[in-house]
């Protein structure tokens, strides 16, 4: 089925919501924000947390709904979609496709398993040590030690691109039609059904 403009812009507000609900709840006395070790910018303050009710069903629902949820529906999908090519290509006659077919199996699969150990390592070192704040003192972290998963954690949005251009030559070729400076995006729809055509982005100066 061909994904329309107005799924993806509801797919984009529902992420967005979601994501403001979650950032909102600390405000609201559920969970507690505070500045990180060096002082640059704001995280979970796991300070808090030591032998606190409050910040353990905090921790334990983000680690669940916003960690466990989104990595489970990231492997599915990919199975998902590997699943029906590889049902679809079974029902090709034609001999000479079979092994395009088996190396686009190959292709998404691999793509699933980098995009979910990517999410994974970015995501488990900062749950790990709001866990951790939980049972244990916070003077047993070290300022480095808290810094390196919210590192972790904010280099999570760089690696799909990265994964992408890699496996997909679709994607290469919008990422070199980019402009250095001051581009206009206008996303337009390609009437092609296939898998790898079926968004399109232009780009003019």
């Amino acid at each position: 089925n061909k994904i329309t403009k107005s799924t993806v812009c509801i797919l984009i507000a529902f992420i967005w919501l979601y994501s403001l609900l979650w950032a909102i709840l600390p405000l609201v006395g559920w969970g507690y924000y505070g500045p990180e070790p060096f002082g640059i910018s704001c995280t979970i303050a796991w300070s808090k947390f030591h032998n606190s009710s409050n910040g353990f069903s905090f921790i334990l629902s983000m680690f669940l709904l916003c960690t466990v949820l989104p990595a489970l529906t990231i492997v599915a999908c990919y199975l998902g979609i590997a699943w029906k090519v590889h049902k679809a290509y079974q029902e090709i006659q034609n001999i000479d496709r079979i092994p395009n077919a088996a190396k686009l199996e190959k292709k998404l699969t691999l793509m699933a398993v980098l995009i979910s150990v990517g999410f994974l390592s970015s995501w488990t070192p900062y749950a790990a040590t709001s866990f951790w704040s939980i049972f244990n003192s916070s003077d047993s972290l070290q300022p480095v030690v808290t810094l390196l998963p919210c590192l972790f954690a904010k280099s999570s949005t760089a690696y799909n691109p990265f994964i992408y251009y890699v496996f997909s030559k679709t994607f290469r070729c919008e990422v070199r039609k980019l402009q250095c400076c001051c581009a206009w995006r206008v996303p337009y729809f390609s009437s092609d059904n296939s898998m790898e055509n079926a968004v399109s982005t232009m780009w003019s100066g």
